[in-house]
């Protein structure tokens, strides 16, 4: 009997889900992504900050991150996870104040590893995401691929959502040139 209490205490003692949220430091007024562990999905307890802004892609701050396991489809089309996690977020320059998706990697979900620019605003002021994009969320669908939907914002100030695709998790290329959703 002892030893069954002791198994029941060791499992609420477990952090199984994490959560990472937008938040803004007090004293410097940052931007950052901070993380927060559950051991039942329901109780949370904030863990610290991950990720805070650093260079020109992500100087004026760090927000709306999404985290997906690394997986790979085998040969009988089914996703194979693998070794390690990516996060996308949205980076706001400290350059020209314009929001672009930016990606991290790690091994442990609580340490990060900053990769760079995943996607940039539109080329042309034309372009109906030119102002910036973000609020990166990605899933794995069976075709393969990883799609990535995302906002975007015109130089009208119009709003709307866009889809991207990738094999790997690191090469993305737009899979819809017009507007897959505008709010009015």
């Amino acid at each position: 009997m002892e030893d069954e209490s002791k198994e029941s205490s060791l499992d609420n003692d477990r952090e199984n889900f994490y959560m990472y949220y937008s938040t803004m430091l007090k004293d410097t007024k940052e931007k950052c992504i901070g993380i927060g562990s559950s051991n039942n999905g329901f109780g949370w307890t904030k863990k610290g900050i991950i990720l805070r802004p650093s260079g020109p892609l992500d100087g004026a701050g760090c927000a709306r991150a999404n985290v997906i396991r690394k997986a790979t489809l085998n040969r009988e089309g089914f996703w194979e996870e693998e070794k390690g996690w990516m996060m996308f977020y949205e980076g706001v320059s400290s350059e020209d104040g314009k929001h672009r998706i930016l990606a991290a990697e790690s091994d442990d979900l609580k340490t990060w590893n900053k990769l760079g620019l995943i996607m940039n605003c539109g080329d042309s002021d034309a372009a109906w995401d030119c102002r910036g994009v973000g609020s990166p969320h990605v899933i794995r669908l069976d075709d393969g691929y990883y799609r990535m939907y995302y906002t975007g914002e015109g130089l009208d100030g119009q709003t709307a959502i866009g889809v991207m695709k990738s094999s790997d998790l690191k090469s993305w290329q737009r899979e819809q040139a017009e507007v897959s959703f505008a709010f009015e």
